[in-house]
């Protein structure tokens, strides 16, 4: 064993103090390369822009340089100076590289925080699809393992540690002066539109953009905001005055899971068409039916519960782990108005109460009862891929409806399906049937539509019982149904360009969802939806619920924004509204702190 031992030690390479920094220099440069290489885009694109603007290299190597300096004052070995570095570019590189082509939305820094919600999306996710990727894990693997038999130069402690800390001060200074300064990284140009996250990154490299987006963690703050000028804002709405009347007309929302009107492109062909119950449902006399703009796409529904309930907007809240993060304490929604007028509020979630803490933010928001995931499954609800079945879902929801106690008042049920969520491909069946394309479309392709809009069949008919369960109760029913975001497949937007749908070029279109109101035939008696926008953003919807209540203008917000739809309906992040982003920075940052 000692011969053996011996004969090991005299292999290893013995390397002077000035190969042992060039070599790290150069490994630190192949790992920024590598960085730019796993940008999802042409890496020949990439070669281009960053020629053009050679800083780039620098501001995405240097934080790499640093951080590989960093290890090797602190350790004085090789192995640690590389491992850590190169894990970490490799994680941040895929990540972000699997979040485009699932999402169209890059890895941000807050991603961090939803682990839990990453670690259960990105399950179905095969990292290693690409050779590429494989053959450039296994040669910084073997490159790392051979360094277990070189010995570099070691420097005395009194010069590595000194080196280390001026690698910390080096990072410290940069961040704030240089990775942070909003100005200076907006001055580089991007392939592509401003306005998109992913051109963004592709354009300035992942490392960069990423550690430019950890100063974004907060609510954009207006640049003429002050507290007197919200107070101003307030003061000056109509609203109603106390005490309030009692609400006497029960209201159900339910936010689908992915659900669109993508099966109605002219492209497809089916034997039963996915829709035909949410057609024949818009149709009836009652239904009302339009489109909202949502703030995500192909993720992101907490961002879209945020926007109905609270009437806010998360556009204009900085990146962060979902706009839910900032709900810590009681908040106003359309939910504590109701429970002022008298309303007895349930929330109903067929997931993990965790899952964007919910079951907090919903307590916050003023729901009374909750149900998440394993009070489905106590009830005997059924499940596919792990995700609570849409029958079962909407059965408890009419379970809770048939046994509300009427004596606390009327109900506002609210519910959020997850049958529906990507991925898609072989969940209920591996093939697709009775189902046609015009344009050519690969088996998995077909595989994977074919059961996303089965999942949308099964969604439209529970919509269409419901609502048939609503127009037999023997009180007034409000119901309101619309979706979270368009469906992610695994070609990303691929399949939606081939579709005729150019989601880059026309990027309101990524965020285009359906929905649908119906009223009872007892509610319709005292509701009226002559005035509703066929076309709206998604923070507007919770306002529209109570106008139709005649709630409105309960609260100085919901007054203000009563006014607001009528003036601007469509809310687009590159115009003003500075009014509005002086009334939602005040609610988020000041009013409940």
């Amino acid at each position: 064993m000692n011969q053996f031992v011996n004969k090991l030690s005299r292999m290893r390479l013995v390397i002077s103090a000035r190969l042992t920094f060039v070599f790290l220099f150069i490994y630190g440069g192949m790992l920024t390369i590598t960085s730019i290489y796993l940008l999802p885009t042409s890496f020949m694109v990439s070669v281009r822009i960053f020629l053009q603007s050679p800083m780039l290299i620098l501001l995405n190597g240097l934080p790499i340089w640093l951080l590989v300096g960093l290890l090797f004052g602190i350790s004085r070995n090789l192995v640690v100076a590389t491992v850590f570095p190169t894990v970490i570019t490799f994680l941040i590189a895929l990540i972000n590289r699997s979040k485009v082509f699932f999402r169209d939305e890059p890895f941000l820094p807050a991603d961090i925080f939803l682990f839990n919600e990453v670690r259960y999306v990105s399950s179905g996710i095969n990292f290693f699809a690409e050779w590429t990727i494989v053959a450039l894990i296994i040669f910084f693997l073997l490159l790392i393992i051979s360094l277990l038999f070189v010995t570099p130069y070691k420097p005395k402690w009194r010069f590595s540690l000194p080196g280390a800390v001026v690698c910390v001060l080096c990072m410290t200074v940069l961040l704030p002066t240089v990775y942070w300064n909003h100005g200076y990284f907006g001055s580089f140009p991007v392939e592509g539109s401003r306005f998109r996250l992913v051109d963004i990154y592709n354009s300035r490299g992942s490392t960069y953009s990423f550690l430019a987006f950890l100063s974004r963690f907060s609510p954009q703050r207006p640049n003429d905001f002050s507290e007197q000028l919200a107070r101003e804002i307030l003061e000056g709405q109509d609203t109603t005055c106390e005490p309030h009347e009692p609400g006497h007309i029960n209201v159900v929302v339910v936010m689908s899971e992915s659900f669109s009107r993508l099966s109605d492109n002219p492209t497809f062909g089916f034997e039963n068409d996915p829709l035909a119950a949410f057609h024949e449902l818009a149709a009836r006399e009652g239904s009302v039916i339009g489109d909202i703009i949502v703030p995500n796409f192909g993720g992101g529904t907490a961002n879209t519960e945020f926007d109905v309930l609270t009437g806010m907007s998360t556009q204009f809240i900085r990146e962060s782990p979902s706009s839910f993060w900032f709900i810590r304490q009681p908040f106003e929604s359309i939910v504590s108005v109701l429970v002022g007028r008298g309303y007895h509020t349930v929330a109903m979630h067929p997931g993990a109460p965790w899952f964007y803490n919910r079951q907090n933010v919903y307590r916050h928001l003023g729901f009374h009862d909750m149900y998440f995931r394993y009070d489905f499954l106590e009830a005997g609800a059924e499940t596919i891929t792990r995700l609570v079945c849409e029958a079962s879902t909407f059965d408890f929801l009419r379970d809770v409806i048939a046994n509300r106690d009427r004596a606390q008042g009327p109900m506002f049920a609210y519910m959020v399906t997850i049958q529906n969520h990507m991925p898609f491909a072989n969940r209920f069946y591996s093939g697709s049937r009775g189902m046609t394309s015009d344009i050519y479309l690969s088996d998995a392709e077909m595989n994977e539509l074919y059961n996303y809009f089965y999942g949308i069949r099964q969604s439209a008919e529970e919509l269409l019982a419901l609502a048939d369960f609503l127009e037999n109760e023997d009180e007034p029913f409000l119901l309101v149904f619309y979706s979270d975001h368009l469906p992610s497949f695994a070609g990303g937007i691929g399949i939606y360009q081939r579709l005729g749908l150019d989601l880059a070029a026309e990027p309101e279109l990524q965020f285009t969802v359906p929905y649908l109101i119906f009223a009872n035939e007892l509610a319709r008696e005292l509701i009226s939806f002559e005035d509703v926008p066929l076309l709206f953003s998604a923070n507007y919807m919770g306002q529209q619920l109570l106008s139709f209540l005649g709630f409105e203008q309960d609260t100085a917000w919901f007054s203000f924004l009563t006014d607001y739809i009528a003036q601007h309906p469509i809310m687009d992040l590159y115009y003003g509204y500075n009014d509005f982003r002086v009334l939602q920075y005040y609610f988020m940052r000041h009013r409940f702190r």
